[in-house]
């Protein structure tokens, strides 16, 4: 299962929006305050560093999971607390995540920001290899893009913030084989299979499950949407029809 804390979210736009100013510089020189590349008029009056302001979309997987909730309720948090730190910036938070996990749609909404002038983008990928396209070509037109919860390596992404996804799946499988009593008959019950990090998870507990002579190569089913419901319904029907699962 995915976790996120408020705080990792805030670090995470943290990294964004500070890499937003570091690259946008800053003196007092007319040359300076001119337009900047995406269109924001930092010039016009006395009050003009006062009204610079820094967009960053930010694209979860589905508006339907918990995780993207509560990192959506961190992402607007950091956006102001950062507004309060920078000084003479506002950073404002676009939210543009599909209602169920769409990886077309989210390669639309990167598209539309980018078009829209964004300065940055904050996204959970439901498919990397649907959406790195996009992601290079928003880069490519100097929008900083940094990737959360599920990565796409080959984007030109600043940053991936996240957990060892591997390794993760690796310490499910030890802690299961351990009530197990190292042996049994495993399934591993998955979300998206498309996604890079679950991809990694479910790597992880089948290379781990190898380590252990009574656990046989365990049988991967997936479900989608990921929801709560859709999860419990999935768990029933795989131990319904193999009753001899153990883990």
């Amino acid at each position: 299962m995915r976790t996120h804390t408020l705080l990792s979210t805030a670090a995470l736009f943290s990294i964004s929006a500070l890499a937003l100013v570091g690259c946008s510089g800053g003196t007092d020189s007319a040359d300076k305050a001119a337009t900047d590349s995406h269109g924001h008029d930092h010039a016009g009056d006395d009050q003009a560093h006062d009204e610079i302001v820094y967009k960053i979309g930010v694209i979860a997987k589905s508006n339907s999971n918990p995780v993207f909730l509560a990192a959506k309720n961190g992402a607007f948090a950091a956006g102001e607390r950062l507004s309060e730190e920078l000084d003479g910036a506002t950073v404002e938070i676009l939210w543009q995540t599909p209602a169920m996990e769409d990886a077309q749609v989210q390669a639309q909404y990167v598209e539309q920001l980018v078009a829209s002038g964004i300065d940055g983008i904050a996204i959970s990928c439901t498919d990397a290899n649907l959406l790195t396209g996009a992601l290079k070509a928003a880069v490519d037109k100097g929008v900083i893009v940094v990737t959360f919860d599920s990565d796409a390596p080959d984007s030109g992404r600043m940053a991936y913030y996240g957990v060892d996804d591997k390794e993760a799946g690796k310490e499910v499988m030890r802690q299961l084989a351990k009530v197990m009593g190292n042996e049994g008959k495993v399934a591993v019950l998955t979300g998206n299979p498309a996604a890079t990090n679950l991809q990694a998870r479910v790597d992880g507990v089948v290379e781990q499950a190898g380590e252990y002579e009574g656990i046989p190569t365990p049988v991967v089913y997936s479900f989608m949407p990921e929801t709560a419901t859709e999860a419990a319904a999935k768990m029933q029907q795989v131990q319904t029809a193999n009753p001899d699962i153990t883990g």
